[in-house]
């Protein structure tokens, strides 16, 4: 409950339109992967390095 109204109940989102965010996302997927290509390919690179950082989770 958000401000004593539902948002989500029984397994169904309340507070806006669900399917329409979908619709929306699906939409401008596209568009995203594109956009972050590089920041990915710079994650997937700097992986090891951190992965031998002491202390990691």
């Amino acid at each position: 409950m958000v401000e004593e109204r539902w948002a989500y109940r029984d397994g169904r989102i309340l507070s806006f339109d669900e399917q329409a965010a979908l619709a929306r996302f699906a939409a401008l997927r596209g568009r995203l992967h594109e956009r972050a290509k590089a920041e990915v390919a710079t994650a997937v690179e700097a992986t090891p390095f951190f992965a031998r950082l002491p202390g990691r989770c």
